[in-house]
Parts: C-alpha cells; sequence; structure tokens
C-alpha cells in the first residue's frame, strides 16, 4: 500500500530544536532532542530530514522527539528541517552542542 496524505490547510512556519535533558552529549552515542512544530495545528504529519540531502523521516505528532549521534568530539551543529504536505520548501533550525569524548585511563597493575 501507498500511503496517501490529504492537506487539512497550513504550513509549518517555525520548528525548534532542543535537547532533552542536561545530560553531557558524548561522542558514538545517541542523544534525544526535541522537534516543536509551529503553528501547533500545523496539519500532520510531518516530513524531517536529519541532515541538508539526508533520509527523510515522518512524525505524526508534535513535539516529536528525534536521536542523533555525534562521532567527533568538540563543537558540532545539531540540523533539522521540517514541512508538511502544504509546503515545498522546509523549515529548518540548528542548535550548537558541545561533544565530549572518551576518557580512558590506563590501567597500572603492580606486583609487590
Amino acid at each position: 500500500e501507498v500511503p496517501v496524505y490529504v492537506n487539512a490547510g497550513g504550513e509549518v512556519t517555525g520548528v525548534t530544536l532542543s535537547q532533552v535533558g542536561t545530560g553531557k552529549i558524548i561522542a558514538g552515542e545517541p542523544t534525544d532532542f526535541s522537534v516543536d512544530v509551529a503553528p501547533n495545528d500545523a496539519p500532520a504529519p510531518y516530513f524531517y530530514a536529519l541532515a541538508a540531502g539526508g533520509a527523510v523521516y515522518t512524525a505524526t505528532t508534535d513535539p516529536f522527539t528525534v536521536s542523533l549521534t555525534f562521532n567527533t568530539p568538540g563543537a558540532q551543529t545539531a540540523w533539522i528541517g521540517v514541512w508538511n504536505c502544504a509546503m515545498t520548501d522546509r523549515v529548518t533550525d540548528t542548535l550548537a552542542v558541545t561533544v565530549y569524548g572518551h576518557l580512558y585511563l590506563p590501567l597500572v597493575l603492580k606486583n609487590d
């Protein structure tokens, strides 16, 4: 079956991306982000991409949660683009984040 989406009118005019929780973002580990679509009555489904030119996903609730994994420590930018059936261009938001690496300490065994 092919899903058919009917537009009830109303474009998405904005999107806000925010980290869920206050924990540190660790390289290689998924982090949840909340996506809030504006206006609140913009008709679903919402189509979104987590990278320009990336795979397209679908959400049917507002807000919705996405999971992002950053593989490189340092300053990074989370990006999302969202649109619905009433639109041809997406609205976007970015969020500057700091990604921390793992710290591995050497293990020293001493035989007395």
